[in-house]
C-alpha cells in the first residue's frame, strides 16, 4: 500500500510538472531588419537560438507584435501604397493582410483572444482604435501619433504625439489622457512602450550615434537610466515578469537585439541574443 501510494504521488507530481512545462511559453523575439533593399520580418527562438526570416515581400514594414497566443507576428505595411496591418503565422509560407482601406493603419496589437487585433487607424479626422471586425473603441484622439502601445489589459493607450517630445497615457475606460513626461530639450524620445506589468514605460533618448533606455515609474514620475553603453540602443521591450529588457542595439561595433538582465538580487548584465545585419526597424518580445 505505502509503495501504492508513493508511486502515486511521483505520477501526480511528474503530471503536474509536465503540464507546467507545457504550459510556459516558449520565449521568442521578431524584429524588421532592412536588409538588400527591403524590410522583412525576423524572428529568433530563444530555446533553439535558431533564426528564421517570416516575409519575402516588398514595401517598408513597421510596428511588429506578437499575436495572443505568440504563434504569429503582426505588423503593418505599405506595400499596396498605404499602411494596413498583416498577420504572418510563424509556420505559414506568406502573410495576409488583415484590413485594407485608404488610410494608414499602425501599430497593431494582439487582445487575449487571437481575434481581438486591435489596430490604430485614421477615422474622418481623429485617430481611433478599431477592432479587426472593423468596429471601434472610445478612443478619440485627434493627434497623430508616431509611437503607440496598448498595455497588456488592453486598458490603457501610451503614445507620443508627432511634434512633442512627450508621452501621454489615455484610459480607453474614462477617455482621460495625462502627461507622463517631458523630455528635455535636445534630447529626442522615441520608441516608448509598457513594462510588462504595466507600472512602467520604457523609451529611448537620443539620435544619430547616440541613444540610450529609460524606464519612468508611473507612480513616482521618477526617471531612471536603463543603458549607458558607447553607441545606440532602442527599441526597449520588457521580458516576462520584468526581469529585464530586450533592445536594439550597436554597441561595441556589434548590431544586434541585446539583454539586460535585471532579476532581483542579481548585479545588472548585459548579453547580446542575436546579432543583425542591416538597419532594425522595431521588435516584438513574447510573452
Amino acid at each position: 500500500m505505502k509503495r501504492f501510494l508513493a508511486l502515486l504521488v511521483v505520477l501526480v507530481f511528474g503530471m503536474l510538472l509536465l503540464t507546467s512545462c507545457a504550459q510556459k511559453a516558449s520565449p521568442r523575439i521578431s524584429w524588421i531588419e532592412s536588409r538588400g533593399g527591403g524590410d522583412e520580418v525576423y524572428l529568433h527562438e530563444l530555446d533553439s537560438d535558431e533564426t528564421s526570416q517570416l516575409t519575402f515581400s516588398r514595401g517598408s514594414k513597421l510596428d511588429p507584435a506578437f499575436s495572443a497566443d505568440g504563434r504569429a507576428v503582426l505588423f503593418a505595411s505599405d506595400s499596396d501604397g498605404d499602411f494596413d496591418i498583416y498577420r504572418v503565422s510563424l509556420d505559414a509560407d506568406e502573410a495576409e493582410k488583415l484590413t485594407a482601406n485608404l488610410v494608414d493603419d499602425r501599430f497593431p496589437a494582439a487582445g487575449m483572444e487571437e481575434a481581438e487585433v486591435i489596430y490604430l487607424t485614421l477615422n474622418n479626422t481623429n485617430y481611433i482604435l478599431r477592432m479587426a471586425d472593423w468596429s471601434d473603441t472610445g478612443l478619440d484622439l485627434i493627434e497623430e501619433p508616431v509611437t503607440a502601445s496598448l498595455d497588456r489589459r488592453g486598458a490603457r493607450l501610451l503614445y507620443q504625439p508627432e511634434g512633442e517630445q512627450a508621452l501621454w497615457v489615455y484610459d480607453l475606460a474614462t477617455h482621460r489622457r495625462e502627461q507622463i513626461y517631458l523630455a528635455e530639450p535636445g534630447k529626442p524620445l522615441s520608441d516608448a512602450t509598457w513594462s510588462y506589468d504595466g507600472e512602467s514605460v520604457l523609451f529611448s533618448l537620443g539620435s544619430g550615434d547616440w541613444a540610450d533606455l529609460y524606464l519612468v515609474d508611473l507612480e513616482s514620475g521618477i526617471a531612471t537610466r536603463l543603458t549607458n553603453e558607447v553607441g545606440i540602443e532602442r527599441f526597449p521591450r520588457s521580458a516576462e515578469d520584468n526581469e529585464g529588457v530586450y533592445f536594439y542595439g550597436t554597441i561595441g561595433g556589434v548590431n544586434g537585439v541585446y539583454l539586460r538582465s535585471t532579476e532581483e538580487g542579481r548585479p545588472p548584465r548585459l548579453e547580446l541574443i542575436v546579432e543583425t545585419e542591416g538597419e532594425v526597424k522595431g521588435l516584438a518580445v513574447y510573452p
